[in-house]
């Protein structure tokens, strides 16, 4: 399977995840290159890192990740939660199965 991290609002789950032997990180999804939080212990990676360390793109919103050739089969949403129900409902609606870390809420 093929896995897109969504990264907004610069939480602490930026922090790159361990390695999965059936899944690629096919993309990145941030609108922020350099992210940066007061509370993240070790400091969050940038981007450009996270790239390079599992040859993946990065992609400043859903759109521009839905409208490239990127071929995804789930999307790990890990945002703010007033942000799940969007980004789940943009995901549903382009056939990408979500997994989110907490439930939607509106």
């Amino acid at each position: 399977g093929v896995l897109v991290r969504v990264d907004l609002g610069q939480v602490p789950p930026l922090r790159p995840p361990p390695p999965a032997e059936h899944a690629t990180i096919a993309a990145i999804v941030d609108p922020n290159p350099a992210p940066t939080s007061p509370l993240a212990i070790p400091p969050l990676v940038p981007l450009a890192e996270l790239a390079e360390r599992y040859s993946t793109q990065i992609f400043p919103s859903l759109e521009d990740l839905f409208a490239s050739e990127v071929e995804i089969d789930g999307v790990l949403v890990c945002t703010p939660h007033a942000t799940h129900t969007a980004l789940g409902l943009a995901c549903i609606e382009a056939g990408v199965h979500v997994m989110m870390e907490k439930p939607m809420t509106t």
